[in-house]
């Protein structure tokens, strides 16, 4: 097994990217929480996904990982791996991923009313465009020049004025075929 090892400060990875993603961070004084592995001396300063890709990756049994290949019986932590392994070891396509990018958002008015003049104009231009699109967000103007963003969308979603609905290609095209 090849071994990884950082040149600041001489840590010890299995993994080529666990070593790029160590040096990332490595000497840097930071405030962040470090997650700690509870069955070995792992910690990551990273994201929690690092720490759940390790359990998964280092004490989980291959049966029960979360990536399944369906050609053998092998397992992965990691949806990239399982598409590697696809590629390299069967010759099939990998897996596609979603894009899961809103393109569009279908809005409902609830029954809350707001306070603020600004408010009240979005909730106004939504009840006129029930179906916005993502191209269409910066040019719909609700007060003076401030035009509508997606951060007002969830912003109105959060204090309960609305709920909405994004679509994605991925969903548009799944319905577009269900129509059909």
């Amino acid at each position: 097994m090849t071994i990884y090892e950082c040149d600041k400060c001489e840590k010890k990875f299995t993994s080529n990217s666990g070593r790029w993603y160590h040096r990332k961070k490595c000497g840097k004084i930071t405030s962040c929480n470090t997650h700690k592995c509870t069955k070995c001396s792992y910690t990551t300063s990273g994201p929690k996904c690092t720490l759940k890709n390790h359990m998964n990756s280092k004490h989980t049994e291959e049966k029960d990982r979360p990536y399944q290949c369906r050609s053998c019986e092998r397992g992965f932590a990691q949806k990239s791996h399982l598409n590697k392994h696809i590629v390299k070891v069967h010759g099939l396509k990998a897996i596609k991923v979603c894009d899961r990018n809103i393109i569009e958002y279908h809005i409902k008015v609830l029954k809350l009313i707001p306070t603020s003049q600004k408010t009240k104009n979005r909730i106004k231009l939504y009840k006129q465009n029930p179906i916005i699109k993502k191209d269409m967000l910066n040019n719909l103007k609700f007060w003076f020049t401030k035009t509508l963003k997606a951060s007002h969308l969830h912003y109105d979603v959060k204090k309960g004025y609305i709920s909405f609905i994004g679509k994605t290609i991925d969903d548009l095209t799944i319905n577009n075929k269900n129509n059909n």
